[in-house]
């Protein structure tokens, strides 16, 4: 018997209690099935727990039915946790009962009333969807988190998020009028402010949340003067049954209690919040520090001078920065050569209504840095600001990309002390590290005493495990030491045992009698915060053996090491991104189904690694791994996107290769992996190829047989249709040999792709002949298939064959000291990227894309001899792969573009859905047509109602445009070409 350690089945009550809820007209959707269960199992911490199923409710209605449900005595063993964006930090929304994500469908905006200052939105709209929403009218909801394109604000109201500016803003409690509510009975309640008059009434009505409500009251009350000498004194106030703010100058608002409860006491259904008026000018100080010592007792100095936030961010992460796509952005104020070692930098943003009165205040306070001889840097521009606010938000992501065993990991990173003590409690943290030998980055909020520090541990050695048991509990005695919390921004969740020692036990007994009367069974995120009083149930631990290290550890190091990105994944959630323009990730934007993500993935990959390396993995596992794989498009965004850089166009290649060892290939594979030699063969009968392919009975089979629709047309070619262009050559190994660097420099040697010369050629002949017309003379090679659409497909070792072919011919012309020139971009970039990691880095010349190299002969350009007749700005529509893997390609673009005095618009979008061939696969049609109206349609219609055109740099791209819209694009140098057609 083979030793196979499989997924468990769910328990026979819980597909019971499904089952029956079902029957019993429940709208949402629920699924026990393993891949849903794998994805619901980890968030940001270091823990795993798989759930018996997850439920996707679509209305309040839904909500009720399950707790109406769960009351009955049968069911009353059953236990739920709800489920937001699934970013937690520590395990709040982890559990081995039901998951209720709200994040699918409970996503609608109200109503808004802006006279009054409110808006009402159910519990799964993200923050920066509405405030996206609310920003046209000049208001916004204010608390900010680093994951706020991906945070729910039910999950935000769960665990009393804030963030940057909360010193100003406060926590997300501070700004939620009312909640409806779904208590663990299936009864509705709406709490909001109570004066002490209408406390009564609600209290003499009756019912049982009257009684809830007169319970609450009455224990604040009695136990006022222990509160207030046991809860922290913070801006950063304790979260988890907020007793110290329960009543208010206001009245009673049992909302502070539901805010930061975990899900424990009732689930939250809609939420009213309060508007707050967006800051019409705002400015930021970028100041650099040789210590993060010096960082930390500068911001006590700066905080006097009242601004919104200020942010600090360690080397450590600046560092892993220099590797990520955002550093081009911020480079220019960091990167000084002034021999200073930037050891941390104070991110201090001011904000205010009138822009005059703020540009004074900045003034008065840069004159005294300038003084004080501090390093610093004044930034008004509004991208500016926002790249560096970026940076920022990316330092959870950045650090999870350590290089290394080691990685930073969330367990004692939001704790919180007085700013005034922050310095010196840091200091002796660092002590406590360093000392233990673990690294680790530090980044956070020090004008609210809250900084994030992650130990660097390796949670698949069980050593490194044991020290997250010491840390914690040093850690622990160290915020006692310096009157703060061990949670000071991120909830509770596994470290709840400390909450005991933090308030004393006379209120935590309090505590756990508030938990009895709102869930008396312990059904609402059992092992959270605290215990029902009657319960003999414990709470989790910091300690847990359930983790994801544990489970990693399994695999084993050698398969992880081939595998270390996917296995990396800390579920920081990234791919979350609910914005249509941000490149990743197109396939979950597109489904909101969180396995059709990289972090999906990336889990179902781990758990597959496990099972092989257990004895072989279940068929179930695998089909779903499969399909997960299938609607991925390979933009490659989370190459670069993704703070881990999990990379799953490569590793989907690796296991389509595996897969298919043991599964048929359906034809529609060979068809995509052949589609290069396909071009080149049928370009010799274009005429016979297009009259076939274009007839409805041949659409109908290669659709039905193949599983492939809109094949494009071919063009005839040979190498001639180029080489007739005056000024363009055919490439010859032996021909050019003897010319000198200086023509070599002017003789760029064209690396051909199938689908630019084959399904392309209009445009090809134009951009051939705008590099005749800039001055150069393109030397044309023969066309080669790139091999590309094998390595999609998981061909691996027929593409590793071609690669080898085509390097060959690549190498003859590197060596001849002459510069190689890609068209298409997902082709050249083939070169760079598939071809490297199969063949190695050193074996693979260097193929640079259009715009890259003519960034580095921006001098030897000739201009047309006329002035600029194109005076619309015209947009380009940038490649989503070029963009992931060239951060700067669009602005390459817009610096050729300037050198003919053109305006280019670069609008903001996402993958247009196309993505080779993709967009052509009939399975994916849903998917391909909702990306291209995401954000691609309305681009290129606005830049074809501007200047009567639109640029995109892909043939795909093109191509999807044509089919989408109608529209027929253009190459950026086709455009260019037109001044010279014009001259």
């Amino acid at each position: 018997m083979t030793n196979k350690q499989f997924l468990t089945q769910p328990a026979e009550k819980f597909v019971k209690f499904l089952n029956v809820l079902d029957s019993n007209g429940f709208s949402g959707e629920m699924s026990p099935h393993q891949a849903d269960r794998l994805i619901a199992s980890t968030d940001n911490s270091v823990y795993q727990l798989l759930p018996q199923g997850v439920i996707y409710p679509k209305h309040e209605a839904d909500l009720k039915a399950i707790f109406t449900l769960a009351a009955q005595a049968e069911f009353k063993a059953i236990y739920f946790a709800p489920r937001g964006g699934g970013t937690g930090t520590n395990g709040q929304s982890l559990t081995d009962g039901l998951v209720i994500d709200c994040s699918r469908h409970l996503t609608q905006i109200l109503d808004i009333d802006l006279s009054s200052g409110w808006v009402k939105v159910q519990a799964g709209v993200i923050r920066d969807q509405l405030n996206d929403y609310l920003r046209p009218f000049g208001v916004f909801f204010a608390p900010t988190l680093s994951t706020s394109n991906r945070a729910t604000i039910g999950g935000m109201a769960n665990t009393d998020a804030c963030g940057q500016g909360s010193r100003v803003y406060g926590r997300t409690s501070n700004h939620v009028l009312s909640l409806n509510l779904v208590l663990a009975n299936g009864q509705q309640v709406t709490t909001q402010s109570l004066s002490t008059d209408a406390l009564s009434l609600k209290i003499a009505s009756g019912g049982e949340d009257a009684k809830i409500y007169q319970q609450v009251s009455e224990l604040v009350q009695q136990k006022q003067s222990l509160i207030s000498a046991r809860f922290p004194k913070l801006n950063r106030f304790m979260t988890g049954y907020n007793l110290a703010h329960i009543h208010t100058d206001d009245g009673f608002d049992l909302s502070k209690l539901i805010c930061g409860s975990e899900g424990t006491l009732a689930l939250v259904s809609e939420l009213t919040l309060k508007l707050t008026p967006i800051p019409q000018a705002k400015e930021l100080l970028v100041l650099s520090y040789s210590s993060f010592d010096d960082a930390l007792r500068d911001a006590n100095v700066l905080v006097q001078q009242n601004p919104d936030a200020i942010e600090t961010i360690d080397d450590t992460i600046i560092n892993l920065a220099k590797e990520d796509v955002i550093w081009p952005k911020v480079s220019t104020y960091l990167d000084k050569e002034d021999g200073m070692h930037v050891a941390a930098i104070n991110l201090v943003e001011f904000g205010g209504m009138d822009g005059v009165k703020l540009a004074q205040k900045v003034d008065a306070i840069c004159n005294q840095l300038t003084l004080a001889q501090s390093r610093y840097e004044r930034i008004t521009n509004t991208n500016e600001m926002a790249n560096f606010w970026e940076l920022r938000k990316k330092g959870v992501g950045l650090l999870g990309n350590r290089p290394g065993v080691r990685r930073p990991i969330a367990f004692v990173e939001d704790t919180a002390v007085p700013p005034e003590n922050l310095a010196d409690y840091i200091v002796e943290f660092r002590q406590l590290l360093d000392g233990m030998g673990v690294p680790y980055g530090m980044y956070g909020h020090v004008d609210a005493g809250c900084l994030h520090v992650r130990p660097a541990l390796n949670m698949r050695d069980p050593e490194d495990a044991l020290k997250l048991r010491i840390i914690s509990d040093a850690v622990q005695a160290l915020v006692q030491k310096y009157q703060g919390v061990m949670w000071g921004e991120h909830g509770k969740g596994f470290r709840s045992e400390y909450t005991q020692e933090t308030i004393g036990d006379e209120l935590y007994q309090d505590m756990r009698h508030i938990k009895s009367w709102f869930d008396p069974y312990n059904q609402l995120n059992p092992g959270k915060i605290c215990t029902p009083i009657t319960s003999e149930k414990t709470l989790v631990k910091v300690d847990d053996p359930r983790t994801r290290g544990a489970q990693d550890r399994q695999i084993g190091e050698p398969i992880v090491e081939q595998w270390l990105p996917v296995v990396a994944c800390n579920g920081n959630g990234a791919c979350f991104n609910y914005q249509p323009e941000s490149a990743m990730c197109p396939s979950y934007k597109a489904t909101k189904d969180r396995v059709q993500s990289p972090k999906g993935r990336a889990s179902l990959l781990r758990e597959w690694l496990r099972q092989e390396a257990q004895g072989g993995a279940q068929v179930q596992l695998e089909h779903q791994v499969y399909e997960s794989m299938q609607t991925c498009l390979a933009c490659k965004a989370c190459t670069t996107a993704c703070p881990i850089k999990v990379d799953i166009p490569t590793y989907r290649s690796r296991f389509l290769e595996q897969y298919h060892t043991k599964n048929k290939r359906p034809l529609g594979d060979y068809v995509v992996a052949m589609v290069e030699q396909l071009g080149m063969y049928t370009s010799k009968f274009a005429w016979l190829s297009n009259t076939v392919t274009q007839l409805a009975p041949s659409q109908w089979f290669i659709k039905k047989v193949f599983g492939m629709v809109n094949m494009p047309k071919v063009h005839a070619f040979d190498i001639s249709a180029l080489t007739n262009i005056k000024g363009v050559e055919a490439w010859h190994n032996t021909s050019y040999k003897q010319m000198s660097k200086l023509d070599k420099k002017r003789h760029p040697v064209i690396v051909q792709d199938v689908f630019s010369s084959c399904y392309d050629l209009p445009q090809m002949k134009e951009i051939m002949s705008c590099l005749v017309n800039m001055g150069f003379t393109p030397l044309v090679m023969p066309i080669m298939p790139s091999g590309k659409p094998l390595y999609v497909k998981g061909f691996l070792k027929a593409f590793d064959r071609q690669a080898s072919k085509v390097v060959k011919h690549l190498k003859v012309v590197e060596d001849q000291g002459f510069e190689l020139i890609a068209i298409d971009p997902s082709v050249g970039l083939t070169y760079r990227d598939e071809y490297c990691q199969r063949l190695g880095t050193a074996m693979v010349p260097s193929v640079l894309l259009l715009q890259e190299w003519l960034i580095h002969h921006l001098d030897q350009i000739q201009l047309p001899k006329t002035d600029n007749q194109l005076k619309s700005k015209v947009s380009l529509l940038g490649h989503c792969s070029e963009n992931a893997l060239i951060t700067m390609s669009l602005d390459h673009w817009r610096t050729i573009f300037a050198k003919f005095s053109l305006d280019l618009e670069i609008p903001a979008v996402g993958c247009c859905g196309m993505a080779g061939t993709f967009g052509h696969e009939d399975k994916h049609q849903e998917i391909s047509n909702k990306l291209y109206e995401m954000s691609w349609q309305r681009a290129a219609n606005e830049s074809v109602k501007s200047a009567g055109t639109v640029l995109a740099t892909g043939y795909s791209c093109r191509s999807q445009i044509v089919q989408k819209s109608g529209i027929q694009p253009q190459h950026p140098l086709n455009y260019i070409n037109q001044l010279f057609n014009e001259a």
